[in-house]
């Protein structure tokens, strides 16, 4: 069976269980709370400048908040769960390759995370030039952007987040978070060339947000092009890497396929 053949039944069997999954309410309840408290610094505080709130609300809630909830919710059990329940030897037996049946979940998982990213900042474009309208057709640019970015980093998370899942399948949520949390998330606010490290920093960096943190005058210049490039980094590698892990796993009662 091809690739492509192999992929489609497990895109929609992933599908299936994604819609009726508990995650997404608990993404989306998540995602509102957020939504909420920006649109309470909108409205709330008089004369607040809306263009100033939207961009510091995708900051702080959108590029260190909920970029890494939400590849941590879906990407992270993919392959654990069905190992920790015993149903990887049954998805093995079926005529679906290894890298079908992995590259199928990660697409899915993937697709969830960028797709509720780029929600997420449509609707706070919404919300803080509710009533600016001049901005907000100003704004579209940058919010095209940002969801742009937004989707690159959000299929790069949960890259990672797979390649945990099937590499360390015992504790695929331990690696996830000393991955975002760690590396991700503390190296963007580390002084001086540790903070290039993290694509979330150069995430912020292609969207034109001022270097923040540790020293940020210690921190090297970096040009669009290498930004963009180290996005797609942990996409490779972390994608690779599960789809190798995936193919080297042995399970009980089941031959390696």
């Amino acid at each position: 069976m091809s690739l492509l053949t192999g992929l489609r039944p497990v895109l929609r069997f992933e599908w299936r269980r994604a819609r009726a999954s508990r995650r997404v309410w608990l993404a989306l309840v998540v995602g509102v709370l957020v939504l909420i408290c920006i649109g309470a610094t909108r409205y709330a505080v008089s004369g607040s400048d809306p263009v100033q709130v939207f961009r510091t609300g995708l900051r702080w809630g959108g590029l260190r908040l909920m970029i890494f909830v939400l590849p941590f919710l879906f990407a992270t059990g993919v392959i654990s769960e069905e190992v920790e329940h015993r149903t990887m030897v049954y998805l093995t037996t079926r005529p679906v390759s290894r890298i079908s049946l992995g590259l199928g979940k990660y697409l899915v998982a993937g697709s969830l995370v960028g797709g509720l990213m780029i929600a997420f900042i449509v609707l706070l474009h919404l919300i803080c030039f509710a009533t600016a309208p001049t901005p907000m057709i100003a704004q579209l640019g940058f919010t095209a952007k940002a969801c742009a970015v937004a989707l690159v980093l959000s299929l790069s998370y949960s890259g990672v987040c797979f390649a945990a899942s099937a590499a360390v399948p015992g504790a695929p949520g331990v690696i996830a978070a000393i991955y975002l949390g760690g590396f991700e998330f503390a190296a963007s606010f580390a002084p001086g060339a540790i903070r290039v490290v993290s694509a979330n920093f150069h995430a912020q960096e292609l969207l034109g947000y001022e270097a923040a943190g540790i020293l940020p005058d210690s921190v090297p210049a970096v040009s669009p092009e290498v930004s963009v490039a180290v996005l797609f980094i942990p996409l490779v590698l972390g994608l690779l890497t599960g789809l190798l892990a995936l193919l080297g796993a042995e399970f009980e009662g089941q031959r390696r396929a």
